[in-house]
């Protein structure tokens, strides 16, 4: 009967998971913008704060928030579109160089471990476009995720209009200001304010190094290149490898020597050890306090549910999670294993599981 009983409860778990991400999958282009413009409203909740006492007024308060955040990511996008004008011209020439940098990269090894050239072309030809296509899939998924940009900035206005109505809300279904969940919301707010703020910033660093860099070793594109190589470490771990990967290829490619992909890896090296060591730990720190394993299965889901979208917010999200289970305590051994802790832990003995 226990039997029985268990195995149920397993179906049932194992459903409501499979139903979950199927509704999740569905619901992307709803629940994306959603929840960037949540994420961006208790970031912005400070400086709404401060308009709305300035002008006495909830919707010119709203609105100058809006307009302080909207002229310099507009300056910011009128820029990348000027930089990228002639990449999109030329974008089927850039993937024809990358595959070409990849080309000689996978010869130049071959050769190196004396492999048959026949057996190389034949892996290339087989292999060589799903890797290529990949980044560039993303890229075009990237600009999905700016056309519903348009969602995301009506969502968040009338998060901002309606923000005691939401606290209200809030309120009404959680009970008094000792409830738990006000508490665990309070903390969210916290986490993602912090981060986000923080991860931006890192983001803007890195893309004004990589553009700096890139000019100066006459790389053709750099300011797109640096750019993207900046907002490609929004992907934790990967991101700064493939946006370090992207003009190396490039570079080797159209440029037909060594010396100028030599100085990409050198500069891409220098500013992602700078990141990883200084720059990161310095603004950003642990805020989410998430171990390296969760954060990289984390990102495994994010990429499979919600693609790039996917990638960019599950770090902050597998924070959210983390933090809901340590306020229970049924699901605090999960928080556990998903901080930074269980790397830290001292009074571990091997010797306490041997059976002798």
């Amino acid at each position: 009967m226990d039997s029985d009983r268990a195995l149920i409860r397993y179906v049932l778990v194992l459903g409501a998971c499979i139903l979950t991400v199927y509704v999740l999958m569905q619901l992307k282009f709803l629940l994306v913008p959603l929840v960037f413009a949540s994420l961006l409203f208790m970031i912005l909740l400070p400086l709404r704060r401060y308009w709305v006492r300035f002008f006495h007024s909830r919707i010119l308060g709203v609105a100058m928030t809006m307009l302080t955040v909207s002229i310099p990511l507009i300056i910011f996008v009128l820029f990348f579109f000027w930089q990228t004008v002639d990449v999109m011209q030329n974008l089927s020439g850039i993937g024809l160089a990358l595959e070409e940098g990849v080309n000689q990269v996978v010869l130049t090894l071959g050769q190196w471990v004396n492999m048959e050239r026949f057996n190389l072309e034949v892996w290339i030809q087989d292999n060589l476009s799903t890797i290529i296509q990949q980044p560039i899939s993303w890229l075009a998924e990237s600009t999905e995720i700016f056309g519903s940009f348009l969602l995301t900035f009506i969502f968040l206005v009338f998060m901002l209009l309606y923000r005691r109505g939401i606290e209200r809300g809030v309120h009404m279904t959680f009970g008094d200001t000792d409830s738990k969940w006000l508490n665990i919301i309070e903390e969210i707010k916290k986490m993602t304010e912090r981060y986000l703020v923080g991860i931006f910033s890192v983001v803007v660093i890195l893309a004004v190094l990589n553009s700096i860099g890139l000019s100066l070793i006459g790389l053709d594109y750099a300011v797109f290149w640096g750019i993207l190589a900046g907002f490609l470490a929004l992907i934790p771990y990967l991101g700064t490898t493939l946006g370090g990967a992207l003009p190396l290829l490039y570079s080797i490619a159209s440029t037909g020597g060594w010396v100028q992909p030599v100085m990409v890896v050198i500069l891409f090296s220098i500013i992602q050890f700078s990141e990883g060591n200084f720059i990161t730990p310095k603004i950003v720190g642990n805020q989410v306090s998430l171990n390296p394993l969760t954060a990289i299965i984390a990102l495994v889901l994010g990429v499979f549910i919600w693609g790039l979208a996917g990638a960019v917010l599950a770090i902050p999200l597998a924070g959210v999670f983390r933090i809901i289970c340590t306020h229970f305590e049924m699901l605090q051994p999960l928080a556990f294993m998903m901080g930074t802790e269980l790397s830290s832990t001292r009074d571990f003995k091997w010797k306490d599981f041997d059976e002798d």
